[in-house]
């Protein structure tokens, strides 16, 4: 694997994990607050 190769993942990657980031705070808004509370 090259550089280039490497830093090409590596900024797909990232761009992966802030969807994934974004897509779980979106959930977590859904949830209500109690149920949450319940849970921990």
């Amino acid at each position: 694997m090259t550089y280039e190769e490497y830093l090409a993942d590596n900024q797909r990657l990232r761009k992966r994990i802030i969807e994934l980031e974004q897509s779980a705070v979106f959930i977590h808004r859904r949830i209500p607050p109690e149920y949450v509370r319940k849970r921990t």
